[in-house]
Parts: C-alpha cells; structure tokens; sequence
C-alpha cells in the first residue's frame, strides 16, 4: 500500500479518535474543572518522554519480553471490562483505570525498543510506529484525566461539605 495512502489513514484515525473524546473532555474540562486537561496532558508528555528515554537507554532488546505480558495483561483487562460492563463493581473499575494505566506505560517501553529493534532489522515503517505510540499516548492521557477528575471531584465535593 502507498505511504501517501496509509499516510491519509493515519490522519483519518486520529481525527475519528479525536471526535470520540472531544465529548468526554469537554464534560471534563466543564463539568469537573479547566485545571484537570493541562495537567494531564503535561503529566502524560512527561511519563511518555521518561518512559521511552529509559527505553532508548537500556541495553537493546532487553524490553522485548514484555511483549506477551503486556498481550496477556491485555486480555485479562479487556475480560475485565466487560464483566464490569455487566456487574459494574468499583473496586474493577479502579482495577482497569490503574491497571490499564500501568499497561500503557509498561507498551511504551515495549513499543519504543521493539521500533529500534525493527529499525536495525530495516524495517522503515514509521507510520505503524507512530500509531502504536499515538495509542499509547492517548491511553495515557485519558486515565490520567479520569484519575485526576476523580481526585478534583473529590476535592470540590470537601470543599462543598466544608461550607455546609
């Protein structure tokens, strides 16, 4: 296929992703606070960028082996998900936001030496890179915003008990 082609792809999904979301952070950014979006956003830049430096800095390829695990913990919290979906128990929604959490972090490790990796085998497909890291990227940042608008909700609720 055309890289000018799977370039448009690319782009067509990140703005499809983008118009799926646009309605939860505006609700988020309305609803619980303006300061929660940057926060995570910034949160989310700077766990990125050290995760993949601690990837770019270790021996190479000593993080591939995350790969199955990582597949695995991907399974087990997307069962998960859909037992919460039907059962919706609190102490499973906080066990996919933080597992998932982890989960992401531990693929952009994964995924920033297995594109080294591939880049030393000649392997030039940076598009399929770029995906995997704008994924994981914006995983991140939507659990960071979940959590940080459950610790603001938190705090706005004090504050309200607090005047009462």
């Amino acid at each position: 296929m055309l890289t000018k082609e799977r370039g448009v792809y690319f782009g067509g999904f990140g703005v499809l992703n983008g118009m799926l979301v646009a309605n939860y952070l505006h609700a988020v950014h309305f609803y619980v606070g303006p300061q929660v979006l940057p926060a995570a956003f910034f949160a989310s830049v700077a766990v990125f960028v050290c995760f993949s430096a601690a990837a770019l800095v270790a021996k190479q390829r000593s993080y591939l082996y995350l790969g199955s695990i990582l597949g695995a913990a991907l399974t087990y919290l997307s069962l998960a998900s859909l037992i919460n979906f039907i059962f919706r128990f609190q102490l499973l929604s906080d066990i996919l936001l933080w597992g998932g959490l982890f989960m992401y972090l531990g693929f952009v490790v994964y995924d920033t030496q297995l594109a080294v990796a591939q880049y030393d085998m000649g392997d030039r497909d940076y598009l399929l890179h770029a995906l995997h890291f704008y994924v994981n990227f914006i995983s991140i940042f939507l659990r960071l915003v979940a959590i940080l608008s459950e610790k603001q909700e938190e705090n706005n609720r004090r504050k309200r008990d607090r005047r009462e």
